[in-house]
């Protein structure tokens, strides 16, 4: 049966036109494969190629008509080579382009409208297209990426064997084939129609392949990298159904933070391996992404698999997998930040709670401090004036309030410094080893003649030599305060033991008096800043209220501790320890 060459040109019209409809929603929804738009073109330019022939089959031979044919065949195969370049990634080789396109417009123009001669007319198209579709498969056979081998070759392969063909035909046309009427039925006019039908068919289902082929790649790389991210991620991530809380999947991090293996959780209900401290909490969350879809720093307490539980912070997001609703949620552990949240807390607390103590303990110390001076000013004014007026009766006594007061205010000032100095860290820490024996003779000695005016027997049993490791200073200072107190708070023709001995590691003191006792409501509140406890002497002797503060602070330097036992009436015995 004879092929009829103008059906055959208007069937490939027709299958151009359904190329154009393939390739126009490939492009339409893969846009971010730039080769695709150029593909498009390719249908395009080739359509209305193939719809000048049909034309020109109509009104006959006409050069306008010829010159839009052929250019537009020729444009068709250039456009699918820069499509073919750009979906590689590569860009277009204009150093061989460009002369081939300017070969061809000149030389076909000039054999067509200047020197008109149809055989050398056909060798250029001929030439031009063959060697188009040669360098078309040398760029997918050399630039092809893993992915699409078998497609890019095949394709290749076709490209290569339509460009052998066509140069191939130019020869043939050199040689004196016959090219004088384009429509006759001979079997070198029907060859490059059956090419165009055979190898339009194959490159469209080729490149189409090779799409997908490439779209497939790139799902599986993004698939990769998600996987690679959701697995690699510190916190830990989870992917759960909606409704029922079925484990689909979770990462290394999910498992290192609440200690499960993969397969002990996977297809698990997040009930089931009793996840969520108070499953109201998961409620909520699910609640929430109903409504919006999302959820950021949700803030609630898992359990572990051991039974602890954790702080911690889900993000959720609810995506469709297989058509079902899931929640893909990243959860960070926050109990360490929570715990130093609660712990400043707790700071803040105890320091407002420090800063009124010491405000009221400050406010107290500014009113000890007036008593004395009030009573040294006062007692100074009655004695200019009884000395101006030679009255000297009584003077001897204002001059003994006036050194008391004297002394008082010196004893809190002194406290009061070194109490700050400690409070501040400016009062040097410096343990060194001591014989106790001295240290205490020292005291006793600067204390005597206050104990001698109370006619106050001051008695010590220590071992002959006993050495401890200790500040001497800070040492000294409890030592004084707690004699000092002994001394004011013991009655006129008292006395004072003072005994040391060394046990169970420790140097224990203790200062025993005979005086007047401390009330059990008193002896509970000793050695604390907030009360400042300050009661008068038998001689009406005015204390601090820092000293017994002072010496537990100091104490507490050496590790050591501070006690009181007392009874009214009966005395007092204060005891402090230091480790050796």
């Amino acid at each position: 049966m004879d092929i009829d060459l103008k059906t055959l040109t208007f069937v490939l019209g027709i299958t151009h036109i359904m190329q154009i409809v393939v390739f126009y929603h490939q492009y339409r929804v893969n846009k971010t494969h730039i080769g695709i738009g150029w593909w498009l073109l390719w249908s395009l330019a080739e359509a209305i190629g193939f719809g000048a022939i049909i034309i020109r089959n109509i009104i006959g031979h006409d050069k306008a008509i010829i010159n839009i044919q052929n250019t537009f065949i020729i444009a068709g195969t250039i456009f699918l080579y820069i499509g073919i370049r750009k979906f590689l990634g590569k860009t277009i080789n204009l150093i061989i382009l460009i002369p081939l396109l300017i070969f061809f417009l000149i030389g076909f123009n000039y054999y067509l409208y200047i020197n008109e001669n149809i055989e050398l007319r056909s060798v250029i198209l001929n030439l031009t297209i063959g060697l188009i579709s040669i360098i078309t498969a040398y760029s997918l056979y050399t630039y092809k990426y893993k992915s699409i081998t078998t497609t890019a070759n095949f394709n290749s392969i076709i490209f290569l064997i339509h460009g052998v063909f066509f140069i191939y035909r130019s020869f043939e046309i050199l040689n004196g084939a016959e090219v004088n009427n384009f429509f006759s039925n001979s079997f070198f006019n029907l060859l490059p129609f059956i090419d165009a039908l055979i190898v339009s068919l194959l490159w469209t289902f080729g490149l189409i392949i090779m799409l997908n082929q490439s779209l497939q790649s790139e799902i599986t790389k993004s698939k990769e990298k998600l996987q690679l991210i959701f697995n690699t991620s510190p916190d830990a991530s989870l992917i759960t159904s909606l409704n029922e809380g079925l484990i689909i999947d979770a990462n290394n991090g999910f498992t290192s933070l609440t200690g499960y293996t993969k397969e002990e959780i996977i297809n698990k209900t997040i009930y089931e391996i009793n996840f969520w401290k108070n499953i109201s909490d998961r409620e909520q969350l699910v609640k929430h992404l109903l409504s919006n879809g999302s959820i950021e720093n949700y803030e609630t307490k898992f359990l572990l698999k051991n039974g602890d539980f954790f702080y911690g912070l889900i993000s959720s997001k609810t995506i469709e997998i297989n058509e079902k609703k899931h929640i893909i949620s990243l959860i960070k552990d926050i109990s360490i930040r929570i715990k130093e949240e609660e712990i400043i807390q707790q700071k803040n607390i105890q320091l407002e709670a420090l800063n009124n103590e010491k405000d009221k303990f400050f406010s107290i110390i500014a009113h000890d401090l007036k008593n004395p001076f009030n009573s040294i000013m006062g007692f100074s004014e009655l004695l200019i004036e009884q000395i101006k007026e030679n009255d000297l009766e009584g003077i001897d006594k204002y001059a003994e309030i006036i050194q008391q007061s004297s002394h008082n205010a010196m004893d809190l000032l002194t406290n009061l410094l070194e109490w700050s100095r400690s409070q501040t860290g400016h009062m040097e820490f410096n343990p060194e080893y001591l014989e106790l024996n001295g240290l205490i003779n020292n005291v006793i000695a600067l204390l005597e003649n206050q104990a001698m005016q109370k006619s106050i027997n001051i008695n010590k049993t220590t071992p002959k030599i006993l050495t401890l490791k200790a500040d001497k200073d800070m040492l000294s200072t409890i030592l004084r305060n707690l004699i000092s107190n002994a001394i004011k708070f013991t009655n006129t023709n008292g006395e004072i033991h003072i005994n040391a001995e060394q046990k169970n590691n420790q140097t224990i003191i203790k200062i025993k008096d005979n005086g007047i006792g401390i009330n059990k409501n008193t002896l509970n509140k000793l050695f604390r800043i907030e009360e400042n406890i300050s009661s008068k002497g038998t001689n009406n002797e005015k204390g601090t209220g820092l000293g017994l503060v002072l010496c537990k602070e100091f104490i507490e330097k050496h590790d050591g501790k501070i006690w009181a036992e007392s009874e009214e009436g009966k005395g007092s015995s204060f005891y402090f320890s230091i480790p050796q």
